[in-house]
């Protein structure tokens, strides 16, 4: 849990000065963040249920609305979020939030230049996690500041493989001594020309010429 006074202390630096009327939604507020999430823009406004407080951290969206006997928190992760945009009148600005669920319209009056940097910076986040998912789709390396993750400190940037074969299974080393048995080859008997041929197994002479040879060994014999 986030202590009230960093969170006015935050919304301060934005040049956000709540009235009473949005203290509830403080004290919730200061309930769901996380000790490591930072707040980068706000908003005190309306929507289609009543006055509500428009959060936008370092990790996702946030709206709150708290009453007597009634609460809701929405939870938006970047990810999420299909389209935002915004459309300004004389005196109000309203931003459109499409998810891919629901559809949210805020509205601000006195707070018109920060819910428009709210804006400025969803539609950044939402920009980079696109870029991310095609780098990963097309096996490109991801720098870290698009992963919301910042590099340690001396620490040059990895151009290694993708996150999806950093981890990938080695195939085993093996023995260089390590030979494969061979099988031996069959003895054959050395033969040249018709005695070759003769004794081979796939040749086989037409009936006509062995009745022939026999006939001639006949001869010879008597």
């Amino acid at each position: 849990m986030v202590h009230i006074s960093v969170l006015q202390s935050q919304l301060t630096k934005l040049g956000i000065r709540l009235s009473r009327w949005f203290y509830p939604e403080l004290r919730e507020l200061q309930h769901i963040m996380m000790d490591h999430e930072k707040i980068i823009a706000a908003a005190p406004g309306r929507y289609f249920n009543g006055f509500a407080l428009l959060v936008a951290t370092d990790l996702r969206l946030l709206l709150i609305d708290k009453r007597t006997f009634f609460m809701t928190i929405e939870d938006t992760r970047y990810d999420m979020v299909s389209e935002i945009d915004f459309s300004s009148r004389l005196y109000d600005l309203t931003v459109h939030i499409h998810t891919l669920n629901k559809q949210h319209n805020f509205t601000s009056i006195k707070y018109r230049s920060q819910l428009r940097d709210l804006c400025t910076y969803v539609q950044q986040r939402v920009w980079d996690l696109r870029q991310v998912a095609e780098k990963i789709e097309t096996g490109q390396a991801v720098p870290a500041p698009m992963l919301g993750v910042a590099p340690a400190a001396g620490q040059a940037q990895s151009s290694g493989p993708p996150l999806a074969t950093t981890f990938g299974p080695t195939p085993p080393q093996l023995p260089h001594n390590l030979h494969m048995p061979q099988a031996a080859k069959p003895h054959l008997p050395k033969h040249i020309g018709f005695a070759a041929m003769n004794g081979s197994r796939r040749y086989s002479p037409p009936v006509y010429t062995n009745h022939l040879i026999s006939r001639s060994r006949s001869y010879v014999s008597e």
